[in-house]
């Protein structure tokens, strides 16, 4: 899983700037207050010198959420900690790299925009960069959802 995930991603790194090169990973937890979280790229390349701006919806109103960085992983399902199927796919080793906050109407649902800019740097390309997000659900029973992966290959 992990050699076939290395291939797209540098697939992916090798596509024109302007193209979208992320690939999503792994699945997310359904919240019952709002469908399953999307942690969604917006159409942006991952690139040096551009920041990286997600939205994460649908999120209940005013629920923080959590960005969360590292390097892809086996997927791990959830269902013992959270009871419910969903991947962990991220290991987390950057930690919380940007917050944010459900409040804007976006998407006709409740959003949460999160994200960080990725130094001007050349030495960063080719660097594989990988996201998850997790908000927290009061309509489940684990009160803890969290999103599909999302990774890329900075160019």
């Amino acid at each position: 899983m992990r050699s076939i995930l290395t291939i797209v991603l540098l697939l992916a790194g090798a596509l024109p700037a302007q193209t979208n090169n992320w690939l999503a990973i792994g699945g997310g937890c359904r919240g019952a207050c709002g469908g399953y979280p999307v942690l969604d790229c917006q159409g942006f390349p991952a690139a040096v010198g551009q920041p990286i701006a997600m939205a994460v919806y649908p999120v209940p109103f005013g629920m923080p959420v959590f960005l969360y960085g590292g390097a892809t992983i086996q997927a791990l399902d959830l269902f013992p900690l959270l009871g419910e199927h969903c991947d962990l796919v991220i290991d987390g080793a950057a930690g919380v790299v940007s917050t944010g906050i459900a409040a804007s109407p976006a998407f006709g649902l409740y959003t949460a925009f999160v994200g960080l800019d990725v130094p001007n740097n050349a030495a960063l390309v080719g660097l594989a960069v990988a996201f998850q997000a997790m908000t927290f659900d009061p309509c489940t029973p684990s009160g803890v959802v969290v999103t599909a992966g999302a990774a890329a290959v900075l160019r």
